[in-house]
């Protein structure tokens, strides 16, 4: 028996795909890339990566539940990807010699060590990994890791009924959202130095609580401050951009320009990365009418967070309508997203939603990639439309 109703056997194709070829012991490769003398395997931006597959099957999760079929292997995937997320913060204490033995919120973005990475079972001749460069700290977290990470956890508490996940899901957030805190939301090395990239949360760091607080349930925004100049400033300076009214248009307007925080006196760039993290942690969030949040999202060709907020808000999208989805659904082939498709598919690159707004310009090349945008948009749509089932 199918449990779940339109495309399973698509489903299942791409899903086996991930797990046969991009998925090792909780971490998750973004592509491969075949070669005359072997293979090559790429693990940028791993643990956005890992945020994205916990999205995936905790929602594959309560689906299998919903239609009474069993979820065992979608449990197992989540559980190997909340021990690798803990595993990285051990890691992390390692390799940036931090003094804590126990996880403390500091994480590594991944830990392949390379081609004989057992891991990897031999597979690949060319492996590329952060964790490779100890002398340029490529490892070291930034503000979108810690934002991908959240968002896989706030849907395990969400959507994985399973109350072990749901513990573990709170420590970890806890735990990510103490080391941003403890930081000012400038996120640092043990010695006191920022992190190699990304490391200003600033300008997100109202979000990052609102996020936290939906996984946890705790509101650390009165204890909470960002530092501008050696001096502590409370969050709802920050918090006040979003909540403004006029901000969402002000945000479609300059999407792929740069938006100027007066209270950090510092321009940040909407390129496509930032705005899928904005609408993600918006998604999870009250800050945002359905419509503000909808308004950006079509600009940015980000389907999937609204599909998240109508899902965590118990309605439907306004701004399109289920057929819109399965019309994007349908443009990927059964083979997974891929660099030399047709550009007008919106699968030739490596994430459909961390490239928004680049998703319709040509990419050419072999890659192959993860295919998690397209399994995480067709299990959203289940979960919004209800249509789950037996045939």
């Amino acid at each position: 028996m199918n449990p779940l109703r339109n495309g399973w056997d698509k489903y299942q194709l791409i899903r086996s795909r991930f797990i046969n070829n991009f998925y090792f012991s909780g971490r998750v490769a973004v592509e491969i890339v075949p070669d005359v003398g072997g293979n090559e395997i790429t693990f940028g931006d791993q643990t956005i990566y890992m945020g994205l597959a916990l999205i995936a099957f905790s929602a594959e999760m309560a689906l299998l539940r919903r239609a009474g079929v069993d979820a065992s292997d979608a449990r197992r995937l989540v559980k190997e990807l909340l021990d690798g997320i803990e595993e990285l913060e051990r890691q992390a204490n390692s390799r940036f010699g931090s003094s804590d033995a126990n996880p403390d919120g500091l994480f590594a973005r991944d830990d392949i060590t390379g081609p004989t990475d057992p891991r990897l079972g031999g597979r690949f001749t060319t492996v590329n990994s952060d964790w490779q460069h100890p002398e340029k700290e490529n490892a070291s977290p930034s503000g979108d890791q810690v934002f991908g990470l959240m968002m896989g956890l706030h849907s395990v508490v969400k959507l994985s009924g399973d109350d072990t996940f749901v513990q573990q899901s709170r420590g970890i957030s806890s735990r990510l959202f103490e080391y941003a805190r403890r930081t000012d939301f400038i996120l640092q090395l043990p010695n006191g130095n920022p992190t190699r990239r990304g490391s200003d949360m600033r300008w997100l760091a109202s979000l990052a609580n609102g996020l936290n607080k939906a996984i946890t349930g705790v509101d650390r925004f009165r204890d909470s401050h960002i530092r501008i100049e050696g001096f502590p400033i409370p969050l709802n300076a920050v918090a006040a951009l979003w909540s403004d009214s006029t901000t969402p248009a002000t945000i479609a307007e300059l999407a792929g320009r740069t938006l100027h925080v007066p209270i950090i006196n510092k321009d940040f760039e909407l390129n496509s990365s930032a705005l899928h993290l904005l609408l993600m942690a918006l998604s999870a969030s009250e800050v945002w009418t359905q419509g503000d949040l909808e308004l950006v999202a079509m600009r940015c060709h980000h389907h999937l967070s609204a599909m998240l907020y109508a899902d965590d808000h118990g309605t439907l999208p306004r701004a399109f309508d289920v057929a819109a989805i399965d019309q994007i659904l349908d443009a990927c082939p059964d083979g997974g997203p891929r660099a030399g498709l047709n550009p007008a598919s919106g699968w030739a690159h490596d994430d459909r939603w961390i490239r928004c707004t680049d998703i319709f310009k040509p990419n050419k090349g072999n890659a192959a990639y993860n295919g998690l945008d397209w399994l995480v948009l067709c299990n959203c749509r289940r979960l919004v439309s209800g249509e789950v089932g037996v045939e």
